[in-house]
């Protein structure tokens, strides 16, 4: 994952995980 080239779709995924996991630390009552 890490060796692997960063693609614009994967990176931009990577960025919608780390916000649903943002918002899930932040309001873990709604998730």
């Amino acid at each position: 994952m890490a060796t692997a080239p960063v693609l614009p779709s994967s990176r931009k995924q990577e960025h919608l995980e780390a916000g649903k996991r943002r918002v899930r630390h932040a309001l873990p009552r709604l998730f």
